[in-house]
């Protein structure tokens, strides 16, 4: 037979980390080291929400250049397992003659950035764009479909994440390849809303618990119930600027695109193609068992008190807080986000939870969190 070359990219830099004792993964290399590995136990309750993270490589003819975006599998009400992926329209560099790898399970084994292997086993290659919009019109989303096959080997660990496409949002996380580097993860500090953006904010100085640079673009923001409410777009954070902002494009924008005639300029379509009319979805496994919210929305903390404990209602909430301002969250025990109220962060907080029906609760105020009865 005759072998054909195609084309050629030319990785002027070790793109696959093959110089020894180099401790960036070997897809890319993080320019910061305030990153949280994925396999720390900060990031236990995520779980689920990690293994739907996704690195992608793109490969743009028109640049006649290779980038690294990141991205996570979603699910879809039919839930019958379609591969799609949700990550950033910039990542296409305008080019729409793209090629794309999907790297699962791209992290490190330990909390202090051990090598991890590129396995073939666990790459996919081949995609095709379903639907597309640009920062400048619309929220910067891309859902593509993987094409390649996806090795049974590995599928089980596999999650599709759930979505949330209300509009409504709360503090979770972020998760993503910072450089195209291993999986890390990100707690921001404060969520707020724009009109096709979620702006986050993140923890600075000695409480840092993780940013995002290039190659991030394109990962998911999780709200506290481990859902999708948004892909990074643009921001102004990275490790020696971490009181910089992130941008992410809205989900509940994108779901429609501000009412877009054309299925390829929103979502709404393929994660929903039978118009039922669902606006929150839960994750799945591969294996179709369902992967709900998250695993623990936080454990009780000595330094925040509330009082009295029970209570009918009028509560006075007291610790020691990072910031001036920030959101507080009301959980049921099945981790259900029950209310999220932006509060100043006195030393001492005055709240009424009187419209509460009668029961056991977690309250959570920035990280710290306790457990509360309303009687």
């Amino acid at each position: 037979g005759h072998l054909v070359i195609d084309q050629v990219c030319h990785g002027y830099k070790d793109i696959f980390r093959q110089i020894v004792g180099e401790p960036k993964g070997a897809l890319g290399n993080a320019e910061g080291d305030c990153h949280i590995n994925v396999a720390c136990p900060i990031a236990n309750p995520w779980r689920n929400q990690v293994n739907s993270v996704v690195c992608i490589s793109i490969h743009s003819p028109a640049e006649g250049a290779d980038f690294l975006c990141s991205g996570a599998m979603i699910n879809n009400v039919r839930q019958d397992k379609t591969p799609y992926v949700l990550s950033a329209n910039h990542c296409l560099n305008d080019d729409n003659n793209c090629t794309f790898k999907f790297y699962f399970n791209y992290q490190s084994p330990t909390c202090n950035n051990e090598p991890a292997s590129i396995s073939p086993l666990y790459r996919a290659n081949g995609g095709t764009v379903c639907a597309t919009a640009n920062l400048n019109s619309s929220s910067d989303f891309l859902l593509l479909r993987i094409t390649g096959n996806i090795s049974n080997l590995y599928a089980d660990s596999i999650v599709f994440a759930g979505w949330d496409a209300t509009g409504a949002g709360s503090v979770g996380a972020g998760i993503h390849h910072p450089g195209g580097d291993y999986k890390k993860i990100s707690f921001p500090r404060q969520v707020t809303s724009s009109n096709k953006y979620w702006k986050t904010y993140w923890y600075t100085g000695s409480n840092n618990k993780g940013v995002t640079e290039q190659g991030s673009s394109g990962s998911p923001l999780f709200n506290a119930n481990g859902r999708i409410i948004g892909d990074l777009s643009t921001g102004s954070s990275s490790c020696e600027y971490t009181s910089g902002y992130d941008n992410y494009g809205k989900f509940s924008w994108s779901w429609t695109n501000n009412n877009n005639s054309s299925n390829a300029k929103k979502l709404q379509p393929w994660l929903d193609p039978d118009n039922t009319g669902t606006l929150i979805m839960d994750g799945m496994h591969y294996n179709g068992t369902p992967a709900v919210g998250i695993a623990s929305v936080a454990q009780p903390v000595q330094n925040l008190t509330i009082a009295p404990n029970p209570s009918f209602g009028n509560v006075n909430i007291k610790g020691a807080f990072d910031s001036n301002s920030g959101i507080c969250n009301v959980y049921d025990m099945m981790g259900k986000l029950i209310s999220s109220t932006t509060v100043i962060l006195e030393p001492s907080i005055n709240m009424n939870f009187r419209d509460l029906p009668n029961g056991t609760y977690i309250v959570k105020v920035g990280e710290q969190s306790l457990k509360f009865m309303k009687r």
